[in-house]
């Protein structure tokens, strides 16, 4: 009797039962042929490869097969908060208040260590408020804040004034919400940025992150037809002003679960074993429940989702949220489905109801309402550093990734006390002064400069606006910036030179001596100068006031964010192309996806682990050594030597420098290894923001997938070869000249010029014989990039020589970068006598 095939269903003739029958031409070959062209064909020939789209946040991207990201795409975006810094609502100096009283408030806000609480204190409402805020005629501009109802009527955020705006009202007290409105003036006008609060005399309500931009007229009109989750989105909170940076992408695999290694003990008396990656046993001493919670599970709201596990009798696992248990998984039901409810405050927890010891082995949660067979999270990501893609105001010039290479179109650089920097006579009026310095491949009227506030200085198009009065900016063949007498100290029957100038921007304000620190200098009397932040300060203890003009940058209080050196960022005359290094590759399963795309991710920092003498611990608040440089919200991953160590750490959330901290034991762990690890930031609004999308394309069929998968490991293979033939060679990095300063100058006629290296190991070389710089202690000869820094300050003795003698020398290489004289003479100075030294920031 004739049969099919299980796959394909083609015709099979029985030798025994159809050998006398009429051979059927069509039944025997055609329609078989017609079947393997119908299911095979398709996947055997040259296809394109299919588009794919991944947006900011947490969306589910469907694929047909498993395949890898490529052609990544990444397109440049900068914000500028017009209010700089004073949005994040942590110093209330920064405000003022009308009926109202405005405190800091540790338990009710979203970013940093703060919100405000505005409460009323006189009539039916009262407000804290920016006074004065400018907008321009002709311009888009959208207020963006969250804020949380306490006792109040209503709160509420607005533009005041005439012309102006306000919110929807808002009565919730169980969250932060998003409010925002906007403006676009017909004219130049000043508005008042009014928080606000609704009620009774002592009623109140929380604020935090205030952010306002100038925004592109599209984005202005689109703004109605958008949720407020969506504009949260799209316009975060920053500090004064950040680019597309610390970019990720994240597919946690069919399984959503990360294994037990990664939960964490949240309350009860129990203890918690980890007997295998998706095995934990419960050993309950009393009826008393104990948690051991997942770390928190993004979720798509409006989603389905399937969790199954494997638990003993009397312990259970929970789907839990914000709002409560959504379902549970006990030992009779091994299987829920339930709908997200909210998109980032989930996570699973196991539990247990009586004394006794228990077991959750095989958990798995699907994108579905079909629980899947178990699997092991099987996770990819891509990771994008330190990329610092910019763009213009409304989006139509911007740097973009394409691969690995970044097209730049624009700069940002540091204004600091190693410019050459100029007075400026003619831009100079009663208290405030101009200064500027020579443009370099700058596009006019292009730039956004940051004062050392945060404030952004405003941008003129020509002289006539420019020199009307302080913090204003003017992009032409000069960078020119005018600068408040309130802030530099300089008077206005004083002109101040080049060094002066110099020392402003590494962070002095200067004053007369005899006049005390809120005088300025207007050429009679001792000059004298202080750091700014002790100026700012103003607590009346100023321990780091001189008398000798400062040729190095002023030192700085970190625990007071006061004061940073300004920054400039400009459009480049001259595109440039760039390469960046990334970690990591996407890859989509056939199926639904759940991506996470975002911004704060810190690759491979290097750790600084504080032995206490049982364990190591890092980013503990305790051990101010051990902090990571960006507060933590999770950790991803730790790595010895760079081999992924991450399973001999804990993690714990108590005394935490963020969010979570971590330790390791004696037993696993090697104080003679370099350990560094991954971790995303809490405070991402430092670091950068996210791009609207990644785009990139994946394979259409098998041919396509193997001949991508066959070019991957070509390219893999080169590049090890390639690294195996250096190593082999012994070939070493070119040597980068030094940027000599503060005249000192290459002896040349055969002597090695001044220069550095970074070798394959991470060590600094530095060489080189020079002569007739300043032989003032503590005097920057040249500076080191980042990336060629050591973490702490580091001497050495070297020789140097006066004409007539040799004489014993000293040089500090600072962690900032700077490589300083600090003793020794110049008539020949030798650097070659610097021990390498390792490059850690």
């Amino acid at each position: 009797m004739s049969s099919t095939t299980p796959n394909l269903g083609l015709h099979k003739y029985d030798p025994a039962a159809d050998g006398s029958k009429t051979f059927d031409l069509t039944k025997a070959i055609n329609e078989p042929y017609d079947i393997i062209d119908e299911r095979l064909g398709g996947e055997l020939v040259e296809a394109a490869d299919i588009p794919v789209t991944i947006p900011q946040g947490v969306s589910i991207i469907n694929a047909n097969r498993t395949s890898r990201l490529k052609d990544l795409r990444v397109t440049g975006r900068t914000l500028v908060n017009l209010l700089g810094r004073d949005g994040n609502c942590e110093d209330q100096t920064k405000w003022g208040s009308f009926q109202a009283t405005h405190t800091l408030d540790a338990n009710n806000k979203v970013y940093g260590n703060h919100g405000f609480k505005v409460a009323v204190s006189s009539g039916s409402s009262g407000s804290t408020y920016k006074s004065n805020v400018s907008f321009r005629a002709g311009k888009y501009y959208v207020l963006v804040g969250e804020a949380k109802n306490g006792n109040a009527s209503h709160v509420l955020i607005s533009l005041s004034g005439s012309g102006g705006v306000s919110s929807m009202l808002l009565s919730d007290t169980t969250k932060f919400n998003i409010l925002w409105c906007k403006v676009a003036p017909i004219s130049d006008v000043h508005l008042n940025l009014d928080l606000s609060v609704i009620g009774m005399n002592g009623t109140y309500g929380y604020f935090d992150g205030i952010r306002l931009f100038e925004i592109s007229a599209a984005e202005y009109a689109a703004l109605d037809s958008m949720t407020s989750a969506q504009i949260a989105i799209k316009y975060p909170y920053v500090d004064d002003m950040k680019s597309v940076n610390a970019v990720y992408a994240m597919n946690p695999g069919r399984n959503l679960l990360p294994p037990f290694s990664e939960w964490g003990k949240t309350g009860g008396d129990g203890n918690f074993n980890v007997l295998g990656s998706y095995e934990v046993q419960l050993v309950a001493p009393t009826n008393s429940s104990s948690f051991f919670d997942s770390p928190k599970i993004q979720f798509v709201v409006g989603q389905s989702y399937a969790l199954s596990a494997t638990v003993t009798s009397g312990s259970f696992m929970q789907i839990v949220d914000s709002q409560g248990i959504l379902a549970s998984v006990t030992d009779t039901v091994r299987t829920v489905t339930f709908t997200a409810r909210e998109a980032s405050t989930s996570f699973i927890r196991y539990s247990q109801s009586n004394s006794g010891t228990f077991k959750v082995e095989n958990p798995i949660l699907n994108i579905g309402s079909t629980a899947l067979p178990f699997e092991p999270q099987n996770p990819s990501y891509l990771f994008v550093p330190d990329c610092q893609l910019r763009s213009n105001v409304d989006g139509s010039v911007a740097d973009v990734l394409e691969g690995k290479t970044i097209t730049r179109r624009f700069r940002e650089t540091v204004l600091d006390g190693f410019i050459q920097w100029l007075y400026d006579h003619a831009s100079s009026g009663t208290g405030y002064k101009g200064v500027y310095f020579q443009a370099s491949n700058a596009v006019i009227n292009s730039g956004f400069a940051i004062k050392y506030d945060g404030t952004p200085l405003k941008n003129t198009l020509n002289t006539t606006e420019y020199r009307t009065g302080a913090d204003k900016l003017l992009l032409n063949t000069n960078v020119n910036i005018t600068i408040a007498n309130s802030d530099s100290g300089w008077g206005d029957n004083f002109t101040p030179s080049t060094e002066e100038i110099k020392a402003y921007f590494m962070g002095w304000k200067m004053y007369q001596l005899e006049g005390g620190v809120d005088s300025v200098y207007n050429g009679s009397g001792t000059k004298a100068w202080l750091p700014q932040y002790e100026y700012i300060r103003h607590n009346g203890s100023y321990p780091g006031f001189t008398t000798t003009l400062p040729t190095r940058p002023a030192p700085n209080n970190t625990g007071i964010k006061n004061w940073e050196s300004y920054r400039l960022q400009y459009q480049l005359a001259q595109s440039v192309a760039e390469t960046v290094n990334y970690e990591g590759e996407l890859l989509l399963h056939d199926g639904p996806n759940q991506i996470e795309m975002g911004t704060g991710v810190v690759v491979r920092e290097a750790a600084k682990p504080y032995a206490t003498g049982t364990n190591n611990q890092v980013n503990n608040t305790n051990y101010p050594s051990s902090l990571f440089k960006y507060r933590a919200n999770t950790i991803y991953r730790f790595y010895k030597g760079g081999v992924d160590d991450t399973g001999k750490w804990t993690r714990d959330t108590t005394v935490a420098n963020g969010r979570v901290r971590a330790y390791a034991d004696n037993a696993n762990f090697d104080p003679n290894a370099a350990y560094s690890v991954t971790y995303f930031a809490l405070d991402t609004y430092t670091l950068g923001i996210a791009p609207a999308s990644i785009t990139g394309v994946v394979t259409a069929n098998i041919r396509e997938t193997v001949d991508d998968a066959v070019e991957a490991i070509t390219g893999l293979r080169r590049d090890v070869s390639a690294l195996q033939t250096v190593k082999a060679g012994k070939q070493q990095p070119q040597w980068i000249a030094a940027g000599l300063q503060n005249g000192w100058v290459n002896i040349g006629s055969g002597n090695t010029e001044a220069a550095y290296l970074k070798d394959e190991f991470g060590f600094v070389h530095i060489r080189g014989s020079i002569s007739s710089g300043s032989t003032v202690y503590n005097t920057p000869i040249f500076k080191l990039p980042a990336g060629y820094r050591p973490a702490k300050n580091t001497s050495f003795v070297t020789i140097s020589g006066n004409g007539t003698s040799d004489i014993l020398a000293r040089v500090v290489i600072e962690s900032n970068g700077n490589v300083s004289f600090l003793v020794g003479a110049n008539n020949y100075f030798v650097l070659d006598s610097i021990a390498p030294f390792r490059a850690e920031q």
